[in-house]
């Protein structure tokens, strides 16, 4: 196309999109990413359920109408108990990428892999890693039924690890000026946060917006401003959900509901962290599922949860 015709064609659009309505034009503009959403949360029509107990059947039904939930057991307990023995080495050692005799394992198969920028280190972030998902260690909440179980009947169908496992220890010692403002995530994308330390309000700790994951996805589309997150969120100001609690304490939440850290100077947190979608937006894997025995005995609703690794 020569220059002349690209002005034509320039002309053309701009002409074309003074006709059309803008909020046509948000709609066409966002039209891709709506179809791709659809491709991922389609219930699926052959299995749109699997069998859970009354109890975990009720935190779906809780999740659905909050979109946070809060999870404590020995399952969760026995991990966040466990995770220190990463925590103790990772914050002793100069780097971060540690393979098992680094980190003190006897497994072969497990390490550390840091993911911990300048923009995380500069709001606080001490360790920052994902780890193996071959720990055995780590398999009371990885390869949990109860958890699958309940993911897979919020979602209606597979969710699937977005990426590895994270431990993560925060401890902003400066003013706060970026990192803890409001936001949302991608649709049909689950998290759950695991309290390794004991956390208060007082504390450096997440805040969520409850039923904020329910509003009219066609009147603001999936994603928000941090200026619209922070309107929602001044507006739901008492019902405000803070996610703090003793250790061994878990909250499973959908993050395209509204949420934020809340950074505070002279406070640390450390937390457990897992994320699943129903198959967008997966991260690199730095590991197979090849040598992975302890999977095979697990349900196919669990086992498949690792499905998009190679």
């Amino acid at each position: 196309m020569t220059m002349a015709e690209q002005g034509v064609a320039r002309r053309a659009r701009k002409m074309v999109g003074a006709l059309i309505p803008s909020k046509a034009k948000t709609a066409l503009v966002s039209l891709p990413g709506y179809i791709e959403v659809a491709r991922y949360s389609a219930p699926n029509i052959l299995q749109p359920s699997v069998p859970v107990s009354a109890e975990v059947a009720r935190q779906v039904e809780e999740m659905r109408a909050i979109g946070c939930i809060k999870i404590e057991n020995d399952a969760t307990h026995a991990v966040a108990d466990y995770a220190n023995t990463y925590f103790d080495t990772l914050e002793k050692s100069a780097s971060h990428d540690l393979k098992s005799e680094a980190l003190g394992k006897s497994d072969p198969r497990l390490f550390t892999h840091s993911y911990n920028t300048p923009t995380l280190q500069d709001y606080g972030t001490k360790v920052g890693v994902y780890a193996s998902f071959k720990d055995p260690g780590l398999a009371p909440v990885l390869l949990n039924k109860d958890l699958a179980g309940l993911l897979y009947n919020y979602l209606r169908r597979q969710p699937y690890y977005r990426n590895h496992p994270v431990f993560e220890y925060t401890a902003p010692t400066k003013p706060i000026t970026h990192g803890d403002e409001f936001h949302v995530d991608r649709f049909h994308q689950i998290s759950a946060m695991l309290l390794v330390t004991d956390q208060t309000i007082n504390d450096t700790h997440m805040e969520y917006v409850p039923g904020s994951h329910r509003r009219s996805l066609i009147k603001t589309g999936i994603m928000l401003t941090d200026e619209q997150s922070a309107t929602w969120a001044a507006n739901a100001k008492d019902q405000m959900i803070h996610l703090t609690g003793k250790r061994g304490t878990m909250y499973v939440f959908d993050t395209t509901g509204i949420h934020a850290r809340r950074l505070i100077q002279g406070t640390r947190r450390k937390i457990f962290h897992l994320t699943w979608t129903t198959g967008h937006h997966i991260t690199r894997y730095y590991e197979t599922r090849e040598n992975w025995p302890e999977l095979e005995s697990q349900p196919s609703y669990v086992r498949d949860m690792f499905g998009k690794i190679v």
